[in-house]
């Protein structure tokens, strides 16, 4: 059976609420995987120069943000919920019995007009290579 990948959907509940969004969007699995340490996915945007600062600002940017009062578990925007299911697609494509943040930083790059590609790509980030980079990380394992 396929499950989320452990804690990153606390992490990005936890960053939609500290951004004061009332909502947990593309973007906000992609600060909490940029965050994480010790996963291939984290150090692959690492790599490419992607610092939770710099998710954070375009975030920011992006997303307008009003004073939220929701605390607790928020709910996800219909792009989290796709990227989810593009997750569990990715992993049983690469043969995977599990879904690792990995394939959840996989999927966020297929989802094309989430807040979490707007930022990558307003940071002028190799969205190709960084897919390619996390297959050959996937492969090492």
């Amino acid at each position: 059976m396929l499950a989320r990948p452990y804690g990153v959907g606390k992490l990005a509940n936890d960053e939609a609420i500290a951004l004061r969004h009332e909502y947990v969007g593309t973007e906000h699995y992609l600060l909490a995987i940029a965050r994480m340490r010790g996963t291939v996915a984290a150090q692959v945007l690492k790599g490419y120069g992607v610092t939770p600062d710099e998710v954070q600002a375009a975030i920011r940017r992006i997303v307008n943000t009003v004073p939220a009062k929701r605390l607790g578990r928020l709910p996800l925007t219909l792009r989290a919920k796709k990227a989810i299911g593009l997750s569990i697609e990715e992993a049983r494509l690469m043969g995977s019995n599990t879904v690792s943040t990995e394939h959840l930083l996989l999927a966020l790059l297929r989802v094309d007009d989430g807040v979490a590609i707007q930022a990558l790509r307003e940071m002028i980030i190799d969205i190709t290579g960084i897919r390619r980079a996390i297959i050959a990380g996937l492969e090492q394992i």
